[in-house]
């Protein structure tokens, strides 16, 4: 009965790993899951672990594939990046700094991503050995990746515990996928020792490991940002954000830039996918405060209006855009959604009903120029990962409420009517999804 949630009843027992047939090998796996960096591993900074199960100890070397790895991937760092256990036997290793700007007061660094793409040779799962995939050495079911594998992410902060594993959710939702002989697997390690800048008066820097610390539910299962002080500083979004750019830009790029035409090409193939939206005006034309009407008249737009200007361009998985937009009565919010062939969703009605991360995130949206009534256009540096407002505008950004995906843009205008213009880029976690961005007033 203790093992009885540990494998569902209607799976095939064929596939039933040996670690759910026994609470001691199940213990065994389980330790070897969560604490696999800190066994017995030297080189770990403070006491190893050295356990045992029923009088067995635990060794490095009988530890599974999945979790000897996650060790290994504990020890690298810049210096070891092209010199440990993967590079010896050819597999490149990529070790990253994850930096946040102007929210730690020690250095801008959160901490380092290693990563790397083995295959089913060095996992072990062909004969002889023929062990799990690392999905199931995490999930303990079969997971089915039949349009190609997805990515492996887990982290960690200074006790060297696994908080969580992530292969469909915010840590990776929008990574490429590799083949289905391949696995991309991420270790994120916490710069623990880093503190954040905190605003006020008599108020006490807090260490970037009791932030994370604090964000932990009980079960310890997961990291989520909270406020301090009033201030949210998404710490943990920022980072996800991150490690997704860098891994893109390992993997996916070596594929997209092969040539400056196929670059092309997939630019154009993913602005196909962009539709315009019922909310759409047409190109905005400059603001007026007059108009006319009357037989062959024409009346001014009431409504705000939004519009592509030339083709994207699409780089390290970012669609990249310029637009033009006439903002009336002072506010809009610009949201994304995604069309399939039997309806719409927006981002909340998409996370509740599909039960995955919206496949689609604003990664920037900037207002670089503002035109207003008398035509007087002045230039701006307002955007999401600058300065959100100066004396004339303003930004916020509206994350879904289950997966925290920035969906949405709300711009604000000092003056009644203005015509904007700037970039805006976001990642789509597929082309063959139909996007469209609707106006909201």
């Amino acid at each position: 009965k203790l093992l009885y949630d540990v494998y569902p009843l209607n799976e095939e027992g064929i596939d039933k790993p040996y670690w759910a047939k026994k609470i001691c090998d199940y213990i065994n796996v389980a330790i070897q899951r969560w604490y696999a960096p800190r066994i017995k591993n030297s080189s770990y900074k403070g006491p190893y672990l050295a356990p045992f199960v029923n009088g067995d100890p635990i060794l490095a070397d009988k530890m599974l594939p999945l979790f000897k790895v996650i060790r290994e991937m504990y020890n690298i760092n810049e210096e070891s990046k092209d010199d440990n256990c993967f590079t010896e036997e050819g597999y490149m290793v990529t070790c990253e700094k994850i930096s946040l700007h102007n929210v730690f007061g020690n250095s801008t660094v959160a901490g380092r991503l290693v990563c790397v793409k083995l295959d089913k040779a060095y996992l072990k799962m062909l004969p002889p050995d023929n062990y799990k995939s690392p999905y199931q050495h995490i999930y303990n079911t079969v997971i089915n990746m039949d349009s190609g594998n997805s990515p492996l992410i887990m982290y960690t902060r200074r006790p060297g515990m696994i908080v969580g594993y992530d292969y469909n959710g915010a840590w990776t939702h929008s990574i490429t996928k590799c083949s289905v002989d391949e696995f991309i697997i991420g270790l994120f390690i916490l710069n623990s020792a880093n503190y954040l800048k905190i605003r006020g008066n008599g108020d006490e820097n807090i260490s970037l490991d009791e932030y994370i610390r604090q964000g932990e539910k009980a079960d310890h299962a997961a990291w989520s940002d909270h406020n301090i002080n009033g201030t949210n500083h998404r710490i943990v979004t920022n980072i996800q954000r991150n490690i997704i750019k860098k891994i893109n830009a390992t993997y996916k790029e070596k594929i997209i830039d092969t040539s400056e035409h196929r670059n092309i090409g997939l630019s154009h193939a993913l602005g196909d996918m962009l539709l315009p939206s019922r909310d759409f005006g047409k190109r905005p034309s400059a603001p007026s405060g007059s108009s006319s009407s009357g037989s062959g008249g024409s009346s001014t737009t009431k409504i705000s209006s939004f519009s592509f200007i030339g083709s994207p361009v699409y780089k390290n998985g970012v669609l990249n855009y310029a637009y033009e937009m006439v903002v009336r009565n002072n506010t809009c919010t610009l949201e994304a959604e995604v069309i399939t062939d039997s309806d719409k969703y927006n981002a909340d009605k998409w996370e509740e009903e599909i039960g995955k991360p919206f496949p689609l995130e604003f990664d920037n949206f900037s207002i670089d120029t503002m035109q207003d009534k008398s035509g007087k256009v002045s230039q701006h540096t307002v955007s999401l990962i600058g300065a959100l407002s100066d004396k004339d505008c303003s930004l916020e950004s509206i994350r879904s409420k289950t997966n925290s995906i920035l969906n949405a843009v709300v711009i604000n205008c000092t003056d009644s009517t203005m015509k904007i213009c700037g970039k805006m880029s976001f990642h789509a976690d597929s082309q063959y999804f139909k996007v469209a961005f609707c106006i909201k007033e």
